[in-house]
């Protein structure tokens, strides 16, 4: 975006340019009593991915991490749902297969971006 002088009514000065501002979350967080506004408590995937193993650990210690390597977060605006599931990446289709994965009981939640409130833990189907 440019803004002339011109613009601002002043004649003959050279055009600024405005660097672009930073879109605004799509989530705004109430203020907390600490005063702290509007920032995540849970602002990224690997804090995520954190909270995840750290539960994950406590409830269910037993968790089949050898068939079910991978942690995937995915972000769904004002929540982030975690969970694990088989790696892709070991087993790959040949001409003419299909593979179809069975979740196999993991642990899956959903992590509050703004409160770190966890819910819908479920095990994956």
């Amino acid at each position: 975006m440019l803004i002339t002088a011109t613009a601002m009514g002043l004649a003959g000065a050279a055009a600024a340019t405005v660097p672009p501002q930073p879109k605004p979350s799509a989530e705004v967080c109430a203020a907390r009593e600490s005063g702290d506004p509007e920032r995540y408590l849970v602002g990224s995937e690997k804090t995520a991915k954190a909270i995840f193993l750290a539960v994950e650990q406590d409830y269910r210690p037993w968790a089949d991490k050898k068939n079910f390597p991978d942690v995937r977060v995915r972000d769904e605006g004002t929540y982030w749902v975690v969970f694990r599931m088989r790696s892709t990446q070991r087993h790959r289709a040949k001409e003419g297969e299909i593979i179809v994965y069975a979740a196999g009981h993991q642990l899956a939640m959903h992590i509050d971006k703004c409160t770190a409130e966890i819910s819908h833990v479920h095990l994956s189907r």
